[in-house]
């Protein structure tokens, strides 16, 4: 008797915690009216929990007013954080006018930094005429850096004679230094009479 009772015991233990765990095999017709009132309580927790995370499993109809309230809220704050990260999650047409222009000002200076670090997301339309000048600015350095550094990106027509020049000079500098560590990238031609000769 001791045994089957502790069987039954076991079992009704293992359907209470199913059923506050939110699982299939709960039987609520096995549970006493505290264990009825803490499951519910546990799944009320839990379903708001769902909607304060925009989670799909979310039942609208169970929050309180002050919980839909604040659920309303989240989610009115997780489409501003989308909308400011330019992420897909975004409806711009929740947006206050305030939030609209935040996330429009937070757009443009994306697009000016996609600009001025040479990337292909740039749209140039959206830039200011100082910004123009600053990413053509920046454009031109990183050129130059380019050439510097004998990389096939260079373009030789965007450089000053100045730089032209010192690009040259480096450019038969760390040819001179091939040549004198005998690499193969050594061009005899580059080499001057004195440097041919110390060769």
């Amino acid at each position: 008797a001791d045994q089957k009772e502790s069987v039954a015991t076991a079992k009704l233990a293992r359907n209470y915690a199913a059923c506050r765990a939110g699982s299939t095999r709960c039987d609520r017709s096995l549970l006493d009216a505290d264990q009825m009132d803490a499951v519910e309580t546990e799944r009320r927790a839990q379903n708001y929990a769902d909607c304060r995370g925009g989670f799909p499993g979310c039942d609208r109809s169970l929050l309180t007013r002050d919980q839909a309230e604040a659920v309303e809220n989240e989610r009115a704050a997780r489409n501003f954080a989308n909308c400011r990260s330019g992420f897909a999650g975004c409806d711009l047409s929740r947006l206050t006018a305030d939030q609209s222009e935040a996330v429009e000002n937070e757009r443009r200076a994306r697009n000016f930094s996609d600009c001025w670090n040479g990337s292909s997301r740039c749209n140039e339309a959206w830039l200011t005429a100082d910004q123009q000048e600053s990413v053509r600015t920046a454009s031109l350095a990183r050129n130059y850096a380019a050439c510097r550094s004998g990389f096939s990106s260079c373009r030789p027509g965007l450089l000053t004679a100045d730089q032209l020049e010192a690009v040259e000079t480096e450019r038969r500098a760390q040819n001179f230094a091939a040549c004198w560590n005998g690499y193969l990238s050594c061009n005899t031609a580059l080499l001057t009479p004195d440097q041919t000769e110390s060769v």
